[in-house]
Order: C-alpha cells, then sequence, then structure tokens
C-alpha cells in the first residue's frame, strides 16, 4: 500500500467487497503489480485474502502459469575507461586492474588483495589494467511494469580480452543463478562483437551447433514454416538478440 495510504482511508464495507469492486479497492491503494499477484491466486475478498499467510510465496513455485510475473530480459554492455587504480576500504582490494575470469565467466573478485608494497608494485609491472567498463543490466518484462527503468545487475572491469566460450558460461550461469531465485531470463542482448555473435550463434544453436542440450526448461517458439532463412533452433533456453544501436 502506497504510504499516502492508511487503514483509515478504507471503507467501512470493504469487508464486504468482492471481485471487481474488491480488485479496484486494491489496484487504487497497491497498484497494478499486486492486482495481479491477487487475480492470479483467485484472491477475490478480504476473507479470501485474510487466509493466505504470503501472498508472494507462490513466486517460487516452478510453473510456466507463473512466467508473466517473473520473466526479464539481460542487457550485457561496456564501454572505454580510463584506467586508475585505487584502494578500496570496504573490501581491501586494490581496483581497476583487470580481473581474471572464473570457470562461470564471470570475474573473480577480491583477487588483489595484498599488505605487501613489493606485491602491489609487481602488478603494477606484470599484470593488465581494466581498460573497459561491463555492465550487466536487468528488465522486468511484465505488461503491467509500463516505462520501468532496468537495474543494474553487475559491473567489473576488464582489459577484453576474452573468448566466446566465457560468454556461454556466464549467461548459462546468470540463468541458472535468476531461475534458482524464481526468475526467468528470456533472453540476452549485446553488440556485434564478434567474440558475442559467436556465442549467440552457438545458444541459439544456428548451423546445429546447440550449447544446451536436453534441457528440461525449454520454451518453444513458433517459427513460421515460410521463415527457412531462420536457422536456429525452435525449442530454446533463451533467445539472444543484437543491440539496435549495432546497426546506426
Amino acid at each position: 500500500m502506497s504510504s499516502s495510504s492508511s487503514v483509515n482511508d478504507l471503507k467501512e464495507d470493504v469487508l464486504f467487497l468482492h471481485y471487481e469492486t474488491f480488485y479496484s479497492l486494491v489496484k487504487g491503494n497497491c497498484g497494478d503489480i499486486v492486482l495481479e499477484i491477487m487475480q492470479a491466486q483467485h484472491i477475490s475478498s478480504v476473507d479470501c485474502l485474510l487466509d493466505v499467510s504470503n501472498i508472494f510465496i507462490f513466486l517460487e513455485l516452478d510453473s510456466n502459469e507463473l512466467l508473466p510475473f517473473k520473466k526479464t530480459f539481460c542487457a550485457e554492455d561496456s564501454t572505454v575507461t580510463v584506467s586508475k587504480v585505487t584502494y578500496d576500504t570496504q573490501t581491501n582490494t586494490f581496483i581497476d586492474f583487470s580481473l581474471p575470469l572464473g570457470q562461470h565467466g564471470l570475474p573473480i573478485i577480491k583477487s588483489y588483495s595484498t599488505d605487501s608494497f613489493t606485491c602491489l608494485e609487481n602488478w603494477y609491472s606484470n599484470k593488465p589494467m581494466a581498460k573497459s567498463q561491463v555492465a550487466h543490466l536487468i528488465q522486468p518484462l511484465s505488461y503491467s511494469l509500463e516505462n520501468i527503468s532496468p537495474y543494474l545487475l553487475a559491473k567489473y572491469g576488464t582489459n577484453n580480452k576474452f573468448k566466446a566460450p566465457y560468454v556461454i558460461s556466464r549467461w548459462g550461469y546468470i540463468y541458472r543463478q535468476c531461475k534458482a531465485k524464481g526468475v526467468r531470463i528470456i533472453g540476452y542482448s549485446k553488440d556485434s562483437n564478434s567474440r558475442y555473435l559467436n556465442a549467440m550463434r552457438r545458444s541459439l544453436g544456428v548451423f546445429g551447433d546447440f550449447v544446451y542440450d536436453n534441457r528440461p526448461d525449454y520454451y518453444e517458439i513458433n517459427i513460421p514454416n515460410t521463415w527457412n532463412w531462420l536457422l536456429v533452433q525452435s525449442k530454446q533456453l533463451f533467445i539472444c538478440m543484437q543491440e539496435p544501436h549495432a546497426y546506426l
């Protein structure tokens, strides 16, 4: 309920509201998202609502019927930066060195933590600097969330030296972690960098090279029979798209 509303604003007959009148009250005080959640659970009156201990617990269920409430799209982008190594007091690490990538294609945090000046001097001489910043953004896709801005999932520095398998591992790991939290990643977007195009091709199964075989959580894409030029699998774990500005 919004901060401007209070219990005193409710009508005396609120306990007798059902269906459309009850839903109108919910929408006016709590918004479209809460209204959707209540309608999905057939909570149509105050009596029904009082019988539910937590109206959001159903989002933890693994069901395709709940996808409209927890579908998101993930965008990954990078920008060139001027490297300047600084000390972060909260993590006791030196930042703006290029972080090494782990088995999931994500950077290994706290890789540059030391109390030795000699070690720091050696890093300055031999370790690569982060020449760009990579950001992962999440965009909710529920139709009731109109004009909502994406939010930042992660950001880190890199020297931009990695290969397509790291991208595939990273996308798969982010997908699995989000799914474990009840969020379904529908797809990823990136510009026309050749490594990302290769990762997209393999993720979509273009020319039969498909990296996500035998998964129970595929969704089906209804590809028209006349689209013989679209060389992707009809069953996908997620889709991949180039960002529009890549063509400008």
